[in-house]
Parts: structure tokens; sequence; C-alpha cells
């Protein structure tokens, strides 16, 4: 006689007898993971992109933040770059400023000025994305600031009423960067 499963009723409901077999949940857990290997690279992918784009989000939001100051307290307030302590080249921290008496604080000190927020690293807020650079929209040399004037454009530090175009570059490890523009008219937006 042949060997068969027999189809037995469990109290009165009516199946089949017995589990799986161990070689039928190898296979599915085989499945799942060769599944799960495959979408590992786009799931990385997109929490890459999700963090790129909140780095550029909070550098939005915190130019926005001193453009409204600048605007609303008739005093010129700039976001200004430094180099990192550490970390991938090139890296760059900021912080949110205001002039006091024509006078911005020292870089090192923080005196001389008003100084809006302590220094803010992308790399510690988001892993792996950093400020990359900050340039002229023009002519793309370096910038070390962006700074708004009471009307709440974009001027130049050395110069109260000479617009500029500011392009923000903010990287992520893997190479992926997204920019955000910062108008001579005000607006701050990502292209």
């Amino acid at each position: 006689m042949a060997a068969s499963r027999r189809f037995e009723g469990s109290r009165g409901t009516g199946g089949w007898a017995g589990g799986f077999t161990t070689l039928e949940i190898l296979i599915v857990v085989a499945i799942v993971v060769v599944v799960a290997l495959v979408a590992m690279p786009n799931i990385m992918g997109t929490i890459q992109r999700y963090r790129l784009r909140s780095g550029a989000d909070q550098v939005m939001s915190d130019l926005r933040q001193i453009q409204t100051l600048a605007m609303t307290k008739g005093v010129r307030h700039r976001l200004t770059v430094s180099d990192c302590a550490s970390g991938p080249t090139p890296c760059k921290r900021y912080r949110l400023e205001r002039q006091a008496s024509g006078v911005w604080p020292l870089a090192t000190s923080g005196s001389g000025g008003d100084v809006l927020s302590e220094w803010v690293d992308l790399q510690s807020l988001f892993g792996g994305i950093r400020l990359k650079s900050l340039a002229d929209g023009s002519s793309g040399s370096s910038l070390d600031s962006v700074v708004f004037d009471a009307r709440g454009a974009s001027v130049t530090a050395a110069t109260p009423y000479n617009p500029i175009n500011v392009t923000i570059t903010i990287a992520h490890t893997s190479g992926q960067e997204r920019s955000v523009w910062v108008r001579s008219a005000g607006s701050v937006r990502m292209p």
C-alpha cells in the first residue's frame, strides 16, 4: 500500500492531519530571505534620499526663519558656515546670526553680535548628510554666509545693497546631492 496523508476530521470540522514539513518551512524561509536581499538596496536608497531631503528641508527652514527675522526686526541676519571639526571633506556646519550695531558675531567666541543658534552639523542630525558648499549662484565662487537684509533680499555680507543669488549644496556620503537656491529677491527653494 502507498503511504498517503489521511483526511481526518478535527472536532467534526474536517481537515488534513498534521502540519508543515521541515522542508516546506525551509523553502518559505529561503524565499523570504531572497526577497529581502533583493529589496534591501531599494530600501537603503529610499532612506538615503529621505535623509538628504530632510537635511535640505532643515537648511531651507533655517534660511526662511532668518529671512523672516530680518524683515520683522529690520536688521540683517545671516546663515554663516564654518568647516566641521571632523567628518568627510569638505564638510561645513552652520549657525544663524543677527548683526548688532553693524557687527557680526565672531566665529570662535560669538561675541560682537547676536548668535541665534548653536552650530548645526547635518551629519549629526541626519547620518551621512553634510552641507557641502555655499556658492555664488552666478560666478560659482565660494561664500561663507547667506545674508538677508530688512527687505528679505539676499545680499552680500560686505555690501548691504548688493543683491546675490546663492546655491547651497547638501550631499550624502553616497554621492547624491540636493541644492537649495536663494534668489536675490528672497525666494528660498529646492529646484
